[in-house]
């Protein structure tokens, strides 16, 4: 089918741009480049390396093409099925809409979140005042998850199931219980000591949005939509989509050092959305 070559194709291409990026990345983590040819003053100089931010730029590209990488591999399963079922391409529902028969997880997490490697810093809690005991416990339960996550990914690449749409779920529910159990106070630590994004920041709004003429500004940070904390950008996608549309429901917004609470009726709010990293508490 030219569809499913078509979307074969993609996925050829992002997996070659995975491979190219883990390539860079793996290059770009040495403490020290080798030294290049000697000064005339008998001086060798180093090929400079990338810093911090650079490092943590490449991990974010890096996650981004292989969710959707994995994006690509749901619609690949979802067609051939199709395919396999005799059933016309053309009038195959959306990726993931066939044989959906559970709603999303009600605390469902950012999909980049979801498969991305993190480490615990202990020292980002402490400068937030946070008790040692309670540093402790987030950390202990931290690596407890991230160990269970790495056992399922060696699973899923032993058994050849890696860069499917089952390992997407597992990965997803694991870290879905995990915000579950911690609640939304704890959650929120352990998201900036692992170094994640856990703010959505607007940053730009269409002139008629429902937003806009609620009184959202650029510059608010959305705290909870129709009563649901809200974290990262494809949470409040998915909420925003819940229930009947049009009904009204709660928007909160940190302002400043202010929270203000609007009515929009659910659905797109219409704003330019920004995931960003704050204290837990800000």
């Amino acid at each position: 089918m030219p569809e499913l070559r078509v979307v074969i194709a993609v996925a050829a291409a992002t997996s070659l741009v995975v491979s190219l990026a883990t390539a860079l990345l793996l290059s770009g983590g040495d403490n020290e480049a080798p030294a290049v040819a000697a000064a005339p003053t008998g001086e060798s100089e180093r090929v400079p390396t990338a810093d911090g931010s650079e490092l943590a730029a490449l991990r974010s590209a890096l996650e981004r093409e292989r969710n959707a990488r994995l994006a690509l591999t749901r619609q690949i399963d979802d067609l051939s099925q199709a395919i396999e079922e005799g059933q016309p391409l053309a009038s195959r529902p959306a990726s993931g809409a066939a044989n959906r028969t559970a709603p999303e997880p009600r605390n469902a997490v950012d999909p980049e979140s979801e498969l991305a490697e993190s480490w615990f810093s202990e020292q980002a809690l402490r400068d937030q005042d946070m008790s040692e005991n309670e540093i402790q416990r987030l950390r202990q339960r931290f690596d407890e998850v991230e160990l269970e996550k790495l056992y399922a990914r060696d699973r899923a690449a032993r058994e050849g199931w890696a860069d499917s749409s089952r390992h997407y779920r597992e990965m997803r529910d694991i870290q879905t219980q995990f915000r579950e159990e911690l609640g939304e106070r704890d959650y929120d630590a352990v998201l900036y000591a692992s170094g994640r994004n856990n703010r959505v920041r607007v940053q730009d709004l269409l002139h008629g949005s429902a937003a806009a003429n609620s009184g959202v500004q650029p510059g608010d940070v959305i705290v909870s939509y129709a009563g649901e904390r809200i974290f990262d950008p494809s949470t409040l996608y998915m909420w925003s989509k819940e229930g009947r549309a049009g009904e009204n429901v709660q928007l909160e917004v940190q302002r400043g050092n202010e929270i203000v609470t609007f009515e929009v009726p659910r659905g797109p709010l219409g704003g330019k959305m920004e995931h960003s990293a704050s204290p837990p508490g800000s």
